[in-house]
């Protein structure tokens, strides 16, 4: 996947929830304004001025790809600890 489009995916995922200004969505991903007027996979549809939601695709698309696959570290489970090495004899 590439880097692109995990940052299309963490805007649309901010957006399942509804529609977001521009200025919400840079929070999250700050280059979401230029992905939202390029949209390139056709996920995003612009309300009004500086405020979009997401298309039918755009939720397929939230369908298809596991959220860890687009999630920030902040999203992600804790790690099971790591068991120590045995010891050499």
């Amino acid at each position: 996947m590439t880097a692109y489009r995990q940052r299309a995916l963490m805007c649309a995922a901010a957006l399942e929830a509804g529609p977001l200004s521009t200025r919400e969505l840079r929070l999250a991903v700050p280059d979401a304004p230029t992905i939202l007027l390029r949209n390139v996979y056709g996920w995003f549809v612009r309300v009004e001025r500086g405020l979009y939601a997401l298309t039918k695709q755009g939720k397929a698309a939230l369908a298809r790809w596991p959220r860890s696959a687009y999630a920030g570290p902040e999203d992600a489970p804790a790690s099971a600890p790591v068991a120590a090495a045995a010891p050499r004899a």
